[in-house]
């Protein structure tokens, strides 16, 4: 019986891996093509760049933000709780016009600062971190302080050591939400040198799409594999913001 199961198993991950082995099968002749593709590059180089940025802001800001909410004991805080969960669960598209509004009166259209702060203050990092704070038992923070803890110091060392497995399921899903963006530069990005590399794909023809999709897809996989690693314990180092 434990052998069919894990038959059974090995038997869904292949089959869901079928699609990315036709990908890189198709890809492996067109890579020596696509080295000299400038516009492919510029692309991949955006997008990696803005991911990097946001991801980074991201957790910086989510982090202190979430551990406020935690803290926080006064009566406004599961409205508080409500509206991020409400916030996390709205459509991109929803939010689409108010957020070109409210650029253009900034005069950030077609810049990529725009696309960065829409991304930094993104409310499921910080909703995700509060409810794994909130879990933290009061008694901690309360003995810390009786010891002359301030508030930096058992957000540092009792807080962040507790939420680390949520803090890289956080960053691997901003990571995945930035790389794939296509609505936010779609309406805000019009100079196509600043646009990454998801909209690219689909608006130039490029002569090896099948290669440029699997080395797109790339980065995704690590970032998934890392939290995954990194979630189950078998990370070794840190994150210097942790």
């Amino acid at each position: 019986m434990w052998k069919r199961k894990t038959l059974a198993k090995a038997l869904l991950v292949l089959l869901a891996l079928l699609p990315v082995g036709i990908l890189l099968w198709l890809a492996v002749p067109q890579l020596s093509l696509l080295w000299g593709d400038r516009a492919y590059w510029r692309g991949y180089a955006v997008s990696l760049g803005l991911t990097a940025v946001i991801l980074l802001f991201q957790l910086a800001v989510a982090l202190p933000t979430a551990y406020g909410l935690a803290r926080w004991r006064g009566r406004l805080r599961d409205a508080a709780y409500l509206l991020y969960c409400l916030l996390t669960l709205l459509p991109v598209q929803v939010m689409l016009l108010p957020n070109y509004l409210v650029c253009r009166a900034l005069g950030l259209l077609n810049t990529q600062l725009a696309i960065v702060l829409l991304g930094v203050f993104s409310p499921l990092s910080v909703f995700l971190l509060a409810r794994a704070m909130q879990r933290i038992g009061v008694e901690q923070s309360e003995a810390a302080s009786l010891d002359g803890a301030g508030a930096w110091t058992i957000f540092r060392r009792i807080y962040l050591p507790q939420v680390r497995d949520t803090a890289y399921i956080a960053a691997g899903l901003a990571f995945l939400d930035q790389w794939s963006m296509v609505e936010l530069p779609l309406v805000l990005l019009s100079d196509e040198s600043k646009l990454p590399l998801s909209i690219l794909l689909t608006r130039t023809a490029f002569a090896t799409p099948h290669a440029g999709a699997a080395l797109y897809l790339l980065p995704a996989a690590v970032a998934v594999a890392v939290a995954a690693i990194c979630v189950r314990g078998k990370c070794k180092w840190d994150i210097g913001i942790l």
